[in-house]
């Protein structure tokens, strides 16, 4: 039976392009009115403050 190697190579562009677009979400959601949420990436960890 034939074994492969699974390789995952993330692309810190499109993980900017995402936190970018969940901060656009929680800025634009009624449930999320007045709360203090907000999500950062620094270096290659994503960070969640919620509110």
């Amino acid at each position: 039976m034939p074994t492969f190697d699974i390789v995952s190579r993330t692309e810190m562009t499109e993980v900017d392009n995402a936190v970018q677009g969940a901060m656009r979400e929680i800025g634009t959601r009624f449930d999320f009115k007045g709360s203090t949420s907000s999500i950062e990436r620094k270096d290659e960890v994503l960070a969640d403050h919620g509110g």
